[in-house]
């Protein structure tokens, strides 16, 4: 998303300025030139903005969780795999089982830093032939759902691609 939202400022900033010079807008519209060399301005403080942010997501941190929950699914997988060779009988080897399933559960619905809910519904509404409580979403829910999938995915670059027109067009 960041990368994307820096290479559109940029593009735009570099257009701003090329468009500045070519036209020579100083001369023919001072109040215009102005304008344009604030937006130029504040353009870069956007890139600057955006750059911090992008630096300073914490990818180590979800790296980490993923890591731990990696090896607890580990852990629960050798609990059962112990079990399995000890010849534990029919009911223990039941109960360890169910003991696993309900801590492997537990592992992947409480850690997962890779998505967030939005995208859970996503891919409920998509998979939509399944047979499972979670998955039966009418088919207004899942009109919604994917359309607030899209937006939350692509709503900033929306913005960032429709503001200098608008700003442009404002400013005529």
């Amino acid at each position: 998303m960041s990368v994307f939202s820096i290479s559109v400022l940029s593009i735009y900033l570099i257009a701003i300025t090329v468009f500045q010079k070519i036209y020579k807008l100083s001369d023919i519209c001072p109040d215009l030139d102005n304008h344009l060399t604030f937006i130029s301005v504040v353009g870069a403080v956007f890139i600057i903005v955006i750059s911090l942010i992008e630096w300073a997501s914490d990818f180590s941190l979800k790296s980490e969780q993923l890591f731990e929950n990696a090896n607890d699914i580990k852990d629960q997988r050798l609990q059962l795999e112990q079990g399995l060779s000890e010849g534990l009988n029919s009911q223990e080897l039941a109960a360890l089982l169910t003991r696993v399933r309900q801590a492997y559960e537990t592992l992947t619905n409480g850690n997962n830093p890779n998505h967030e809910p939005i995208d859970d519904l996503y891919f409920r509404a998509h998979h939509k032939n399944e047979s499972s409580t979670p998955f039966n979403l009418t088919t207004t829910e899942r009109v919604l759902a994917i359309i607030r999938w899209h937006f939350a995915c692509n709503g900033l670059y929306i913005i960032l691609l429709a503001l200098p027109f608008l700003i442009l067009y404002g400013l005529w």
